[in-house]
Parts: structure tokens; C-alpha cells; sequence
């Protein structure tokens, strides 16, 4: 039987907000600093009246504009190695049981340059979202292409995977966005590893 694993990252197998961490792990004092600054967005966007992609790439422009992608991924694997404790325990020990016979994957809205040391730790593929690089090769703190969420989630894996070759898909996740990904598996699993 072929069986597919998919995860979301945040909140789910790890303890948090990765994308909040690692702005606060890149530069504490413009991160606190930054709070005051994105609530008005926080709210115009709780109101519709601005994206929640929008509102992600103000953030992104705050914290990551600027900095080249080599740069990032370095600071990426520190972040790893400071908080790989923040996995859920009992996700590890989940997706080390699974991958003797299931392909297992993160399907994400936070971005490869601080999720691949994490998913490279526990084997797992990743599919997310895309941070765009101008021609000098430094973040923009645009997102190249969608913010991998909600539907989006499921359009990136069906690019990816093709669904029909499994005879079991397992999906997990934490927020109401995630729910969705119980229309394209057998079972879906909410906060099943806090």
C-alpha cells in the first residue's frame, strides 16, 4: 500500500511560529521594535481590507529584504540548531514510524531558507513558500509567486504529487486553513501531536 504523509510545519510539528522566531532570532531588537509597527496592517487585514499575503510580505520586508539567500540559509541552520527542541516530540517519533514505508512531506506557508535544516533533520520533502530575489540575488521581502495557505496548500502538492498514486494520504494540521486538506486525504488529524 502506498501511503503519503503531509504536515504542516507551524503550530503543528513545531512549537510556534517559525516565521516569527526566526525574525526574532535574526534581529531582536528591530523584531520587538516591529510589533508596533504591523499591528495597523494586522488590523486592516482582520477588517479585509488588506491580503494576508500583503500583510506576510510587510513583514517579510521589515525582517528579510536585503539580505541574499546564501545569507538567510546560513542564518537558517543556526536557527535550527537553536531550536530544534521546539519539534513536538511525539511528531518526531511519528514521521521516524512512518518513513519506513510512506512518503512524508511539509506543505507550508513559511519559506525554505530557515524550514530545509528542520525538514533535512527529519528526512521529510518540502513544498512552501517562495521568498523573491532581485538580480543582485538579495531578498525583496516580495513572495515569489502564492503564500502557500489554505487552497494554495493544495494547488503546490498537486503540482508536486500526484494524489491518484496513493492509496492513503494522512494529512495533519493545526489551523482552520489547514482544514481543507481533509478534502484531498482518508484522514486528517487537527493538533494531533501537542
Amino acid at each position: 500500500m502506498k501511503k503519503l504523509v503531509i504536515l504542516d510545519f507551524d503550530g503543528t510539528i513545531y512549537k510556534g511560529d517559525s516565521l516569527l522566531h526566526f525574525a526574532r532570532f535574526l534581529n531582536p531588537a528591530k523584531y520587538y521594535g516591529s510589533l508596533f509597527l504591523i499591528a495597523f496592517p494586522v488590523l486592516f487585514s482582520k477588517l479585509g481590507l488588506l491580503s494576508a499575503q500583503r500583510l506576510k510580505e510587510l513583514f517579510f520586508s521589515m525582517h528579510l529584504r536585503g539580505f541574499s539567500q546564501s545569507e538567510l540559509r546560513e542564518r537558517g541552520q543556526a536557527f535550527f540548531e537553536a531550536n530544534r527542541d521546539r519539534l513536538f516530540s511525539k511528531a518526531v517519533s511519528y514521521i521516524r514510524e512512518q518513513q519506513q514505508d510512506s512518503r512524508c512531506m511539509v506543505v507550508s506557508a513559511s519559506c525554505s531558507e530557515w524550514l530545509q535544516p528542520f525538514c533535512d533533520s527529519l528526512q521529510l520533502e518540502l513544498i512552501c513558500t517562495a521568498l523573491e530575489y532581485d538580480t543582485a540575488g538579495k531578498s525583496t521581502g516580495n513572495i515569489q509567486g502564492e503564500n502557500v495557505k489554505g487552497m494554495e496548500k493544495i494547488r503546490a502538492l498537486k503540482q508536486k504529487v500526484d494524489l491518484a498514486e496513493y492509496d492513503s494520504v494522512v494529512a495533519f494540521g493545526n489551523s482552520q486553513e489547514d482544514r481543507i486538506l481533509a478534502d484531498i486525504s482518508q484522514s486528517y488529524h487537527h493538533r494531533f501531536f501537542e
